[in-house]
């Protein structure tokens, strides 16, 4: 079974500016509140397919070659989830559910070579995946509340965001999962992880108390934490690596930060609350989910305004671009 990270859905009908003509994209995005997984024409910013996706589907990514989506599907309060949905991009459509082997709440993942690999929370762990789709390594974070991850560029060590610890757990991939993992202190409630394209940095953001961390990764250690009044629950680097956006609740702001000099250098203000985003690979277009009113903005990031946006469901959360 091929690996690939899928998108989240929007639903509804957008209203936009015609983006550059060359541009031409396919966005999927996860409506969390709504249960589906919307497909959407980027250019032209119109929702083409919904599909159902329960219970409550939190994140998407693609495999590598990009033919395969996977959603993790969480939960609410009544159910408790279990279960990696798989999406074929070319039908749309979902082909199976890959099992966890008992261990529950899936949310963060990434994808490399022929693994997938998924953060359970309730059991404190990060599991992999094999083409077939069975586990066939399991790494302990040690720490409560494992939410996103991260992957070494080498694909040697492991990152988690650990809500309930306020820590970054560090797992060896060589190492069995009786091997503890490292733990790097943070700020409160670090929600939303990136890695640098590079490797060289990891940054956290403190959902419960605000501020970012930034990790060098070749020593594992806290060199700096900036930006004390912004709250934000994720982090997205630009492919290029100059730039970091950053989702600020309290202001309902898009942040962007020059990477070098660890501040901030432009905001757009957004309709609503935040949730996260993805960059398109020249590092010029952002997509940005919000809450209430629902939706995904399209965002030019050199002119730091608004281009457009697309109604989604309820609670846009997860997405994936493939241009």
């Amino acid at each position: 079974m091929r690996f690939a990270l899928a998108g989240l859905l929007l639903t509804a009908c957008a209203t936009s500016q015609t983006p550059p003509a060359q541009h031409h994209a396919t966005l999927l995005v996860v409506n969390q509140g709504s249960q589906t997984l919307s497909f959407v024409d980027a250019s032209t910013l119109t929702v083409t397919k919904t599909i159902p996706m329960s219970p409550a589907p939190h994140e998407l990514v693609l495999s590598p070659d990009r033919r395969t989506a996977y959603v993790s599907l969480y939960g609410n309060r009544e159910v408790v989830g279990d279960r990696i949905a798989v999406i074929d991009v070319a039908t749309q459509q979902e082909t199976g559910r890959l099992s966890l082997g008992g261990k529950t709440r899936p949310h963060g993942m990434t994808t490399r070579g022929d693994h997938l690999f998924v953060t359970s929370e309730t059991s404190q762990s990060v599991l992999r995946l094999n083409r077939a789709g069975e586990i066939d390594w399991t790494g302990d974070t040690k720490a409560r509340g494992s939410h996103m991850l991260a992957l070494s560029p080498d694909s040697a060590r492991i990152y988690t965001g650990n809500i309930g610890s306020d820590s970054i757990s560090v797992i060896d991939v060589a190492s069995s999962h009786s091997v503890a993992s490292k733990q790097i202190a943070v700020g409160k409630g670090p929600e939303g992880i990136a890695l640098s394209p590079d490797g060289f940095e990891l940054w956290a953001a403190h959902r419960g108390g605000g501020g970012i961390s930034i990790i060098d990764t070749r020593r594992d250690e806290v060199v700096a934490t900036i930006l004390p009044a912004i709250i934000s629950a994720r982090v997205t680097f630009t492919p290029d690596g100059r730039k970091v956006l950053l989702f600020d609740g309290p202001s309902n702001s898009l942040v962007i930060v020059d990477r070098a000099m660890r501040a901030e250098i432009g905001r757009v203000t957004l309709p609503g609350g935040p949730g996260g985003g993805i960059v398109t690979s020249d590092s010029r277009t952002a997509y940005v989910s919000v809450y209430e009113p629902f939706r995904v903005a399209r965002i030019d990031l050199e002119k730091r305004e608004i281009t457009g946006s697309v109604e989604t469901g309820i609670a846009p959360d997860g997405m994936a671009l493939i241009e």
